[in-house]
């Protein structure tokens, strides 16, 4: 009897010892990206991590993460790094190829078109817009909320272009209403990264992602 019940505190301490990773995603990949989570999950599990996800607007989440708050990102551009320097790149992309662009309403694009000078919004907490005005030499001159407050000023003509990636025009169904305004782009991809104080997980990490995405594992669904 007092065997077994030194084994069962040894357990209980065992899975109360296990490290948590907490994990923040935006409210666009935790409500269109649903499969991604669970395989991040899987993932983290595959290498004894129990992972604890919270859902936050992109601003919030930057900020938690950048304050030590979480201990990862779910997925953002490649170039949050150079942003961040205790931002820690899991280098297996999970989306090879991902375009940034200037985006307007479809029933502006003439007008728009013909502007000298264009009021540009872009997403608060969103790396990509930031790594594209950088590029392209462009201000932004508001950052919202979210995309839907952003989408708003283009509809009350209180903006005119939109910078967002375009997986995340295709994903929010923002294809439907939204047209790009040049050929202008910028190419990236989009990671997983972790903060500096969970290094010692990299290379595990990088092992199951490779197996991950070689079995097809994040290839992106969309929800029509």
């Amino acid at each position: 009897m007092f065997k077994y019940l030194i084994l069962l505190v040894l357990i209980n301490f065992s899975v109360c010892g296990r490290e948590v990773v907490r994990i923040a995603y935006t409210h666009l990949v935790a409500s269109r990206g649903q499969f991604y989570v669970e395989e991040l999950k899987d993932i983290y599990e595959r290498i004894g991590i129990s992972v604890e996800s919270l859902n936050l607007p992109s601003p919030r989440g930057i900020y938690y993460f950048e304050t030590n708050r979480v201990d990862a990102l779910g997925i953002r551009i490649g170039s949050y790094d150079k942003f961040n320097p205790d931002a820690i790149k899991v280098n297996v992309p999970i989306f090879d190829k991902v375009g940034i662009r200037e985006w307007v309403l479809k029933e502006d694009l003439e007008r728009v078109s013909k502007n000298k000078k264009n009021f540009v919004v872009s997403i608060r907490g969103d790396i990509a817009p930031k790594a594209y005005s950088k590029r392209m030499k462009i201000k932004v001159n508001h950052y919202s909320l979210d995309i839907q407050t952003a989408l708003q000023m283009l509809k009350k003509k209180r903006a005119d272009v939109l910078i967002l990636t375009d997986i995340a025009v295709k994903v929010s169904g923002l294809y439907k209403i939204l047209v790009p305004l040049n050929d202008r782009v910028l190419q990236d991809k989009l990671y997983h990264f972790i903060h500096k104080s969970k290094a010692h997980l990299l290379s595990q990490l990088e092992i199951e992602f490779r197996k991950s995405k070689k079995e097809g594992k994040f290839s992106l669904e969309v929800k029509k």
